[in-house]
């Protein structure tokens, strides 16, 4: 499922010489199965593009397609369906009594007017928490906001995924989880992209994410697309970096610097242990020779 944004602007003002744009001639094109990484400064636009690319926002100018079929010019709004997103914080997602009432409350709506049963709103729950690591026995009468963080983050995952969406947006998904959290977390996002084949758009400000996680990084820089490819490759130039306010970690820069003095690359720039591992390695072979 493509989804493309054809010279997209928004304005939340009145049209007019005046005109504050929040976004401005965004062109992009997300395809199926990518793990695509979202970034830009407080007030690039990032919010209201994801706004726009679930159904929430019109845009003021331009074309949005879902399938090669623009929802609001053919007013089909069920198209954004396709398209889950998970909220930064799940407290603002998660709203029942119960783990299990939580999750089904999407399928229910979404499936109304189909002749749904039980047992299909049962699948789709089941489906989706076995995919978030959670029993359905063991956490159906579960009250969501008893839960831990990083358990109320699957919950609300799960809620999100019983839509089956084939793209899932995540807004910062990592603020306030542990480092097992940030791994479990991850391990699950790509498990998603390489075995169902849901597509990732993942809002985050940390590069090490971006870098480990995304294949291709999208940057906004007021309201237009400042820089659209490889992590590393954007996040290497360090004038791109600090002109979009992206922070490069030290230990791409360390990696970088090393690289000019001619010392390979590690194959993971980014990783502490990998740049540690290399600089061991040459060290050792330095004093390995006579």
């Amino acid at each position: 499922m493509p989804v493309t944004l054809e010279h997209i602007s928004f304005s939340y003002s009145p049209q007019g010489s005046g005109t504050a744009w929040a976004l401005r001639a965004v062109n992009i094109a997300i395809q199926p199965g990518e793990f695509v990484a979202l970034a830009g400064r407080a007030g690039s636009g990032k919010s209201t593009l994801v706004q726009l690319l679930t159904g929430l926002l019109p845009p003021t100018g331009g074309r949005l397609t879902i399938d090669g079929v623009d929802p609001f010019a053919t007013r089909q709004p069920h198209l954004f369906d396709q398209i889950g997103l998970v909220f930064q914080y799940p407290e603002h997602q998660l709203f029942s009594a119960t783990v299990y009432a939580d999750v089904a409350f999407g399928p229910r709506q979404q499936l109304r007017g189909r002749a749904p049963d039980d047992a299909l709103v049962r699948q789709r729950v089941d489906w989706a928490m076995s995919a978030v690591g959670l029993d359905l026995t063991s956490w159906a009468d579960r009250h969501p906001l008893e839960l831990s963080g990083g358990e109320k983050r699957r919950v609300a995952i799960a809620g999100v995924l019983a839509l089956r969406p084939r793209l899932l947006i995540l807004d910062e998904p990592t603020a306030g989880l542990d480092a097992r959290g940030r791994r479990t977390l991850f391990d699950l996002l790509h498990r998603l992209n390489r075995e169902e084949g849901v597509t990732i758009l993942l809002v985050s400000h940390r590069p090490e994410e971006m870098l480990a996680h995304a294949s291709r990084l999208l940057v906004l820089d007021a309201g237009t697309v400042a820089g659209d490819g490889a992590p590393q490759q954007l996040l290497a130039d360090a004038p791109f970096a600090t002109a979009c306010g992206l922070e490069q970690p030290d230990c791409l820069r360390l990696a970088e610097r090393l690289a000019a003095e001619g010392l390979p690359m590690p194959e993971r720039p980014w990783d502490p242990a990998a740049v540690a591992a290399q600089v061991l390695t040459r060290c050792g072979a330095g004093r390995a020779q006579p």
